[in-house]
């Protein structure tokens, strides 16, 4: 079984580095791979590299790898929360703010809100729904 595993988790780390490989060479980045020069200003490109390492973890019941799994998870909520809303936020300078804006910026906000205030807008969504039904 040990032997097993060891080889899944060699499979799974060649796997990572060609993935990884794959997204610095991307032509669709900003800053490709260049050895010997610091290419890693784009924090997408970066994001992207965690994703792949916490998707190749080895499965495995010990505290570092879920809570790296976990954190990479939530860091991607709040990217595409700042991403929506900075969008949000642009749009609404450029137009006028109204009930239409400030409900689209709590959907926007909804997923970073803990529990009751999650509640709370859920319910403020779904009654703002059946009135413009």
């Amino acid at each position: 079984m040990d032997k097993r595993k060891n080889l899944q988790s060699i499979a799974n780390a060649i796997y990572a580095a060609d993935k990884i490989r794959n997204i610095l060479k991307d032509p669709n980045t900003r800053n490709s791979y260049t050895p010997g020069k610091r290419a890693y200003n784009n924090i997408s490109v970066f994001g992207e590299v965690i994703r792949v390492i916490a998707d190749y973890l080895p499965n495995s019941n010990n505290y570092r790898g879920n809570s790296l799994k976990e954190m990479v998870d939530k860091s991607a909520i709040y990217i595409n929360t700042y991403k929506k809303l900075k969008q949000q936020l642009i749009s609404a300078r450029n137009g006028k703010l109204n009930k239409n804006k400030l409900v689209e910026t709590l959907a926007i906000v909804r997923p970073l809100l803990k529990n009751e205030r999650k509640v709370i807008v859920d319910k403020v969504l779904k009654i703002y729904e059946i009135l413009n039904t």
